[in-house]
């Protein structure tokens, strides 16, 4: 039996054999065998601060994060607490598996201050800890230091003007002040520190008078390089603006102390002579003209690469030809000053069509597409004007809102435009384009403003026999009917090969519903409430969208005849319009179990199909319907069936529909609509005079129990009608019966 020294021995020469194992497996990078040594040396010795940092680097090699471990991390810190290499590979560790241990927040917190190589990202996990905490304020200054940590100076400007256009200039500048290294950047602080003081001038709309802050500005300037950026010559402009602000009183400085802030500005000099001329000879350009047109405009690949160099050779080019016209480049972007704004427009409009072409002879990852903002000025504008500083500082500001807006789904591009008086910017009967008004937008910090997308393209209106038109997963093929706000037209689902009918709003009457969430969601909550509806007798709604700033909504086609094609058998009569009045109106009460009522009953909306199913079709819905509400004539082809109350204003409910049906049925057992016996009726107004003839003084033959249904159907009171369908339904099951004991009895 071995004593205890020689067990002590044999027990130490297994350990350093263990632990020289471990080291050398640990050195080739063998980290689970090495993991493994080290844990069965701290079966023999937990408590040694070596071996539990070795076995932690061997753990971390293994990225190693169960609990057991983590247990081991936080004794091998504790241990070691001198060890940065352990403490950054662990930070290193959590933040990959995004471990939020009170240790490892509390280790993360440690680290980040000692500025590693991935601080931003020890930040960012830490922002994230912080938020699902609800320590909102830590989550924001770790964002902050984030963002500052790093050179990126995109994402300094982005971060930057969320505070700007949030009114938080205080908090921008601190952040500033307080900006950890930046990797010794210091002009691109400067830079910022001058945007937030313009851009907070801006704001207040009064001129920067601090000579502390004047300097930032002049220390700023000479950085900026606004031929080969638009981005800095916004920014020039805007430190600019920001000193001629207020009164025209020059700006006294301090002994000894000279700012170009005292000086007017001077397109020209300023301006137009630091920027590139396009290639093209400029024709008519005046250097001292007078400008109402400012448009920028930028070309911009769907991926996000480089614009080949023809293609914005060929826009300058476009807009440089235009009379009374100036063009520059700056960097990528295109500056146009013109007298005339329709003339801009109307190129623009020509070199997105030019695009199209372009873009479908390339594949899809060399498409391109056009960004670009119009300011139109009230009155001309001159070179040395303080309002052509301001009007081309709203112009890049538009055209970085143009930017934001742009899209593959934009098709070729996003034209934007602002004018303060309104006239300017319509467009007459003949511009070929329309406006779409767009919400309320910040173009500038503190400055709410409006503006309208340009919206030219609508293939649809010049669809020919023969074209097609693509829309997503559709193609439409033919133009069926033309309504004052929208189409109707036949249409192809490509995936499921199978017709369609699709009603199609055109831009100019879906921007309300577009731009305006209060319109858009009864809109859209009515559609739904529609699809949802599942009846052998109703068509079915199947799809709605947007595309290219028109609302569209697909539904069943129906292939067949309408109710004005419809040939009764004079000898059953009766007896069909029954039958098919009944399917209706149980088609209608199940609608109205689901909360619908149809309200767009007429003759063209019942069909008859190949089979012999009987289809309703096409509810009304806001905006794919013409609005007899706000019309001064009442046409007949589309309101003689629509009810009082609708043509005066109302919404409409089930009572509603049980008026048009007491019209179509009329229709069907007179041969004549009943307006067509009240004399003249020329408006909605004309209906609460006019003087329907009962259905018994008519010459069609009809059995007699439905003289009182159909007149009780058709009063102009609402609550004067039949209470609900129900009710309806139950009077037709009594015809029913009148006409089954008449057939009975005939028999006998």
């Amino acid at each position: 039996m071995p004593t205890v020294e020689q067990a002590t021995s044999s027990s130490n020469r297994l350990q350093q054999l263990l632990y020289t194992l471990g080291r050398a497996y640990l050195q080739k990078e063998q980290y689970a065998e090495a993991f493994d040594k080290f844990k069965q040396l701290l079966l023999m010795d937990a408590d040694n601060a070596d071996l539990l940092l070795d076995t932690a680097i061997a753990a971390l090699g293994l990225n190693d994060a169960s609990a057991s471990t983590l247990s081991l991390y936080e004794k091998a810190v504790s241990r070691n607490p001198d060890s940065a290499a352990l403490q950054f590979g662990l930070a290193s560790l959590f933040v990959h598996q995004n471990i939020a241990t009170p240790f490892a927040v509390e280790l993360c917190q440690n680290v980040v201050e000692l500025a590693p190589p991935n601080e931003q990202q020890i930040r960012l996990f830490l922002k994230k800890y912080y938020e699902s905490a609800g320590l909102l304020d830590k989550a924001q200054a770790e964002e902050q230091r984030a963002i500052f940590s790093s050179s990126d100076t995109g994402a300094i400007r982005v971060f930057l003007e969320k505070l700007w256009w949030d009114g938080k200039f205080d908090e921008a500048l601190k952040a500033l002040q307080t900006a950890p290294r930046m990797n010794g950047n210091v002009a691109h602080i400067t830079r910022e520190l001058a945007m937030t003081h313009a851009y907070e001038a801006l704001a207040a709309g009064k001129r920067i008078e601090n000579f502390d802050t004047i300097n930032t500005i002049l220390a700023a300037a000479p950085a900026l390089a606004p031929a080969a950026s638009m981005v800095d010559l916004r920014d020039y402009l805007v430190l600019r603006l920001s000193l001629l602000l207020g009164d025209d009183a020059p700006i006294k400085p301090k002994k000894g102390e000279e700012f170009f802030a005292a000086t007017p500005f001077n397109l020209s000099e300023e301006i137009l002579s630091l920027l590139h001329k396009p290639a093209a000879p400029q024709g008519g350009e005046a250097p001292t003209g007078e400008w109402r047109g400012f448009l920028l405009a930028q070309v911009l690949r769907y991926n996000g690469s480089e614009v080949p160099e023809r293609l914005r050779e060929l826009l300058s080019t476009h807009l440089a030809e235009l009379p009374d016209t100036i063009s520059r480049l700056s960097g990528t972007s295109v500056i146009s000053l013109s007298a005339d704004p329709a003339l801009q427009i109307r190129a623009m409009i020509d070199f997105m069509q030019s695009l199209e072409d372009y873009n479908a002879a390339v594949p899809e990852a060399e498409r391109v597409m056009l960004a670009g903002g119009l300011q139109i000025t009230p009155k001309a504008c001159k070179n040395d004007d303080r309002e052509t500083l301001a009007a081309l500082v709203e112009a890049t500001h538009l055209l970085r809102f143009a930017e934001q807006c742009v899209a593959p789904e934009s098709g070729v591009g996003t034209l934007l435009l602002r004018s303060d008086d309104a006239e300017l910017a319509k467009p007459n009967g003949g511009a070929g384009y329309t406006l779409m008004p767009m919400e309320e937008v910040q173009l500038l910090p503190g400055r709410a403003t409006t503006c309208a997308e340009v919206v030219w393209r609508n293939p649809l209106s010049q669809l020919k026999p023969g074209q097609v038109y693509t829309m997503g997963r559709f193609e439409v093929r033919k133009r069926l009917l033309k309504h004052n706000s929208y189409g109707t037209f036949l249409a192809h689902d490509l995936p499921l090969d199978r017709p369609m009918i699709m009603k199609v709003m055109l831009p100019a009457d879906a921007a309300p519903f577009l731009q305006n969430e209060e319109k858009r969601q009864p809109l859209y909550t009515r559609i739904r409430a529609i699809a949802r509806l599942s009846h052998p007798h109703l068509a079915f709604l199947f799809d709605m969208g947007e595309h290219e700033g028109m609302l569209f909504l697909g539904r069943e086609y129906v292939e067949g005849r309408n109710l004005t094609e419809l040939n009764f058998r004079e000898e059953q009569r009766d007896g069909e319009i029954l039958a098919m009045l009944q399917k209706i109106v149980r088609a209608l009460i199940y609608a109205n179990s689901k909360g619908v009522a149809h309200l767009n009953l007429k003759p063209g909306n019942i069909w008859l199909s190949d089979a012999q199913e009987l289809k309703i079709t096409d509810f009304r819905i806001p905006g794919f319907i013409e609005d007899g509400a706000n019309s001064s004539v009442l046409f007949p082809a589309h309101w003689r069936y629509v009810a009082p109350e609708i043509l005066f204003g109302e919404n409409g409910e089930a009572r509603s529909d049980i008026y048009s049906l007491g019209i179509i049925a009329y229709e069907l057992l007179a041969g004549k609509h009943p307006y067509n016996t009240a004399g003249s009726i020329q408006s909605p107004r004309d209906l609460a005079k006019a003087r329907i003839a009962p259905l018994a003084e008519q010459e069609q033959p009809h059995h007699r129990a439905w003289n009182d249904f159909i007149m009780k159907a058709i009063q102009r009171d609402p609550d004067r009608r039949f209470i609900d369908l129900t009710v309806m339904d139950q009077e037709l099951r009594a015809i029913q019966m009148e006409m089954l004991k008449r057939a009975l009895n005939s028999g006998r």
